[in-house]
Formats: structure tokens, sequence, C-alpha cells
């Protein structure tokens, strides 16, 4: 259990807790802890929320990559991206340049 403070700055939500108190004949605390449980509610049954989105073919969106070199290079000594030094920015220019829209 947690014992909280809780100060209302608001006019207008310390009228709603007002009203809401006289109209349910309870405590304008109960109000509070009954609004603060609702809210916790609402938040538990977002995390269940089911996305529901179009699936979309992956073949029709296939594309051939294809590569031209410019010369042939000897790769037996080199390593993969080792010119690379900061792969977000390389990855963020692949993905401007090859983005079709």
């Amino acid at each position: 259990m947690k014992q909280l403070i809780l100060n209302i700055d608001n006019p207008v939500i310390e009228n709603v807790l007002f009203n809401l108190s006289k109209k349910q004949d309870k405590s304008e605390e109960v109000i509070a802890i009954n609004l603060l449980k609702q809210i916790a509610e609402v938040l538990k049954q977002e995390k269940n929320i089911e996305l529901k989105y179009k699936k979309l073919n992956p073949e029709k969106f296939l594309e051939t990559i294809d590569y031209k070199l410019e010369q042939e290079v000897e790769t037996s000594n080199e390593y993969p991206f080792a010119t690379i030094d900061d792969s977000a920015r390389y990855i963020n220019e692949i993905r401007k340049n090859t983005w079709r829209k």
C-alpha cells in the first residue's frame, strides 16, 4: 500500500471531483481513488490491444539487387564493410537512396 498526497491546482478537475462526490454521496478522496483505479484498468487493457493491419505479399515487392563494380577488386584479403566508419549514417544513406515512393 502506498500513501499519496494529491494537490489539485486545476479548478476544472477540482470542480469535477467535488460534483462527483456530491452526486455519488462519497468523499472526494474515494472518488479520486476510484478514478485512478479506472485509469489503471484502461492502461492494462491498452497493453492487450491487437493491432490490425493489411498483410502484404512480399513476393510482390521483391527486387533483384545488381551491383555493378567499376573495376574488379581482389576481395580475398578484405573484410566486408571495413571502410565504413559510421554504420548508422551508412545505413541511413542506403535507405534514403533506395527508398521507393
